[in-house]
């Protein structure tokens, strides 16, 4: 019965998605923040999920593909990983704030589905990652 309990356990807790966040400072007071992705998109979505996020927290967003001021002050990276089970679904995402003139990342979160993974919804990602920022004081 103790082996059950034990293998149960530790196929629950490789089943769980995490979320990883580090910060060492905020983002700066009233600058925009330039959202880019890390590769060529062919669905925009989550580059919208991601300006979503960040304008209901009050912070200026714009899609980094059309931003006027050279360098910008902030820029927010992500790469989102898909895969196919049945249908695809989000695998894992990194996010990372950084000083848009020296690239100096500045905070980080990532989102990684467990072994055994549901199908999340990509909002609730970003919400995790964002939540997670917002916790560790980058907003």
């Amino acid at each position: 019965m103790k082996h059950i309990i034990l293998t149960l356990t530790a196929v629950t807790l490789t089943a769980c998605a995490t979320v990883k966040t580090n910060v060492t400072q905020a983002i700066p007071k009233n600058t925009p923040v330039a959202v880019i992705p890390d590769r060529e998109l062919d669905d925009w979505h989550i580059q919208t999920l991601l300006i979503s996020a960040l304008q209901e927290r009050g912070i200026r967003a714009v899609d980094g593909r059309n931003f006027k001021e050279n360098p910008p002050t902030t820029v927010l990276r992500y790469n989102d990983y898909w895969f196919w089970d049945l249908v695809p679904y989000l695998r894992a995402m990194d996010v990372r704030l950084m000083d848009g003139k020296t690239n100096e990342v500045f905070a980080t979160s990532s989102y990684k589905e467990g072994f055994l993974h549901g199908y999340p919804v990509p909002r609730k990602v970003v919400s995790h990652l964002f939540n997670g920022l917002n916790e560790k004081g980058a907003f």
